[in-house]
């Protein structure tokens, strides 16, 4: 079972800070970009594990990966709708903080270790439809169209697990600390709109690992993403 977990601000500019988007770069051509508070970061093309796309009604769309040209995503029509799975490594805890590395290989003490996933939702467009998920393990659904926010409104979202509300879940923003606001008993929250550009919402969960020596748990953090001009 999965556990809501409780971000502590000493840990947000590290592994939590980071998050995956999907940018266009042209006809039916995208990337799937790491993020961070200085930017976006290249990575190794085996760190994206899995990408999907989705048309305006969300039935799917045929996509995939060519992992020699940089995890480049190629997609037989243009989405709506972009998601993506990718492994952010392995983290641990020491007097530092979280710092990139595994349990067994970390020098000094160790107080937490972690495997770090990370799964995003893009939005390019909007359709009604879109206020229903597409059915990932881990997904926020947005309830209203997001392209019409202004600074200062709110975005109403629900957060699934496994198709199911996900009730109290920390819930954070791109440049900005933890909101301090977690899901209710329904799975829904609403996100402040604190400024306009690239808008990364994300929850985070854990769960413990018995089968994996660098790490005793795995952190996963579900995002959605959009633009906003």
């Amino acid at each position: 079972m999965f556990r809501i977990i409780a971000l502590l601000g000493i840990l947000y500019t590290g592994v939590f800070a980071h998050q995956i988007v999907a940018k266009p770069l042209g006809k039916n051509k995208y990337e799937i970009a790491f993020w961070t508070h200085d930017g976006f970061e290249k990575y190794k093309p085996e760190q994206l594990l899995s990408i999907g796309a989705y048309g305006s009604d969300l039935s799917p769309i045929k996509a995939g990966v060519d992992y020699h040209k940089n995890a480049l995503v190629l997609t037989e029509k243009t989405p709506f709708i972009m998601t993506a799975i990718f492994d952010a490594g392995y983290w641990v805890e020491t007097h530092k903080g979280f710092v990139k590395g595994d349990r067994m290989s970390a020098k000094g003490i160790v107080f937490g270790s972690l495997h770090s996933i990370k799964i995003t939702k893009t939005l390019f467009s909007w359709n009604d439809s879109m206020s229903k998920p597409v059915g990932q393990e881990y997904e926020i659904v947005p309830l209203k169209n997001p392209f019409i926010l202004k600074v200062g409104d709110t975005l109403p979202v629900l957060v699934l697990e496994n198709g199911k509300p996900a009730v109290g879940v920390s819930m954070e923003i791109a440049n900005h600390d933890e909101l301090q606001i977690k899901t209710d008993n329904q799975g829904k929250v609403l996100i402040p709109i604190k400024n306009k550009g690239l808008q990364i919402i994300a929850g985070s969960f854990e769960k413990t690992l018995f089968d994996d020596p660098k790490a005793t748990t795995l952190f996963i953090q579900s995002s959605l993403t959009f633009e906003l001009k």
